[in-house]
């Protein structure tokens, strides 16, 4: 079931959202982690270069 304007109404499990997103992981899981952890390595690169200042 999925919910829409009209209320709910019936879904193939495959067209369910966590599906999709789960099949995506599944297919291209170092694109997820790449995006995931970008910002703690910036992060921490930054913190380095301001204790080097």
């Amino acid at each position: 079931m999925t919910a829409c304007t009209c209320g709910l109404r019936p879904i193939a499990y495959e067209d369910t959202e966590h599906y999709l997103i789960s099949m995506d992981f599944l297919a291209g899981r170092e694109r997820f982690f790449k995006h995931l952890f970008a910002d703690d390595a910036d992060d921490a690169d930054d913190a380095d270069d301001a204790a080097d200042d």
